[in-house]
């Protein structure tokens, strides 16, 4: 009995001490699993660090799929351009995590940038109602409404802005917005917002330049448009803009040089520069260049052309060729023949040009046939009327 009992109690003992190592051998082998997969992880984030994602994707791939892998896995394939797998993943983790805000918000962005523009605006609204204090979700929602052409875009900016005034990229937006709805004193605290963090901001001074160009603010739109060139800003638009301030402000030639620019290096088939280039010209009485510019606009324009003659015969006038001056207004005429100023003024050219007054006359009844009931200068046919029957009379 006794050799029984002493027996059963090293038997014991052996199996407790068996299980201890079972015990030991298990916490080793965890040890190491886990070891490895914090090596590979640390492999896979060096990678990814690096730019390297397919074979930073090869890393994560072999450790157990969980939150912290499943989010770097989605990362990684957004970052190679592969948006389904990257939804694919962000998904996994969103509907076993639905608090997982970091995965929630970049899958919203992917969504987004793949223009799944519902479900994405659906996913920053609660978003935004789970964190009231982000200014980013707000803004999110903006794009996307910017993105649909949507008009309350600017609300979503502004509760931006609101949250955080120190946000920069909802300054430019509302104030871009704001332009746009031409209400300029309302944009300006917002430009100027942007330039106090960065003077040489060029979205912000394009706005800036707009808005002294819109307000007719032309000396300062110079400095502004010069200002963004020096920046190394150039397209057409701004080219446009400081063209016309130029020539607002009477700095002629300095208008010349843009429209000249423009035909050089934009588009030497535009009728309108070319038209433009011409009015400065004869601005100058460079009137022989000034017709050259006029022809090529006509050359070009497959719209009526009545303003291009009538500018034509303006430089003719100057040049003293009155017989090219009428050519050019009947011209003008024919294009637009319910335009009583240009009848006028031809009236006003043959009474300067014809000696014979009864042909004069009869011109000045043509145009009160037609004006004399509505015309803005009938008075004063109807009084050079009687001027030219006096004349007449007295000359018979």
């Amino acid at each position: 009995m006794e050799k029984l009992l002493e027996f059963c109690i090293h038997f014991l003992y052996y199996l407790k001490l068996k299980n201890k190592l079972f015990l030991l051998v298990a916490v080793l082998f965890l040890s190491k699993a886990e070891a490895q997969n914090v090596s590979v992880l640390a492999i896979g984030d060096s990678l990814y660090n690096l730019g390297s994602y397919s074979k930073a994707i090869l890393q994560y791939n072999q450790i157990s799929e969980n939150e912290n892998t499943n989010f770097k896995l989605a990362k990684s394939y957004e970052a190679i351009g592969n948006n389904p797998k990257a939804i694919l993943y962000y998904k996994k983790i969103v509907s076993s995590n639905p608090k997982a805000t970091q995965a929630t918000y970049s899958y919203a962005k992917l969504l987004f940038k793949t223009a799944n523009l519902k479900e994405a605006d659906s996913i920053f609204k609660v978003l935004s109602v789970e964190n009231p204090s982000n200014p980013n979700f707000p803004y999110q929602r903006g794009l996307i409404k910017e993105r649909q052409q949507d008009s309350t875009a600017i609300s979503f900016f502004q509760e931006t802005f609101k949250i955080d005034s120190n946000h920069i990229n909802s300054a430019y937006k509302i104030a871009k917005l704001k332009l746009k709805k031409r209400k300029f004193s309302e944009a300006k605290p917002f430009i100027n917002k942007g330039l106090s963090v960065d003077s040489t901001s060029i979205r912000f001074l394009m706005l800036k330049s707009l808005h002294s160009y819109h307000t007719n603010n032309y000396h300062q739109a110079i400095k502004d448009y010069n200002l963004l060139l020096q920046l190394g800003k150039k397209d057409e638009k701004l080219h446009i803009n400081l063209a016309d301030s130029y020539y607002k402000v009477l700095a002629i030639e300095k208008a010349i040089e843009q429209y000249t620019l423009l035909i050089n290096e934009f588009d030497d088939k535009n009728e309108v520069y070319h038209f433009n280039l011409g009015i400065c010209y004869a601005a100058l009485h460079y009137n022989i260049k000034a017709i050259k510019e006029f022809e090529l606009a006509i050359s070009l324009k497959y719209t009526p052309l009545d303003n291009e003659y009538y500018a034509i015969s303006r430089a003719y006038k100057y040049e003293g060729n009155t017989k090219q001056e009428i050519k050019m207004l009947k011209k003008a005429i024919s294009e637009n023949p319910n335009d009583e100023m240009l009848q006028y003024q031809l009236l006003l050219t043959y009474d300067r040009f014809y000696d014979d007054k009864k042909a004069v006359l009869t011109y000045y009844e043509k145009y009160l046939k037609k004006f004399g009931e509505t015309g803005k200068m009938r008075e004063i046919a109807k009084y050079r009327v009687s001027e030219l029957k006096k004349e007449i009379h007295f000359k018979d």
